[in-house]
């Protein structure tokens, strides 16, 4: 689920893409989009990957 709403996000965004990168959607996986979606990941990392505006 995780998956198709961030490709759906990407496809739709004005973010000019050229490259993505597939993570596993593992248990450390979540998604944090501003006033969009929060999906948590259920292992505590201490790293992320931001994709933030220019």
């Amino acid at each position: 689920m995780m998956a198709v709403m961030m490709a759906t996000w990407l496809a739709d965004s004005d973010l000019d893409i050229d490259v993505a990168l597939n993570l596993d959607g593992g248990a450390s996986s979540g998604l944090w989009i501003p006033q969009v979606a929060q999906i948590d990941s259920l292992t505590a990392v201490p790293v992320v990957i931001a994709v933030l505006s220019r």
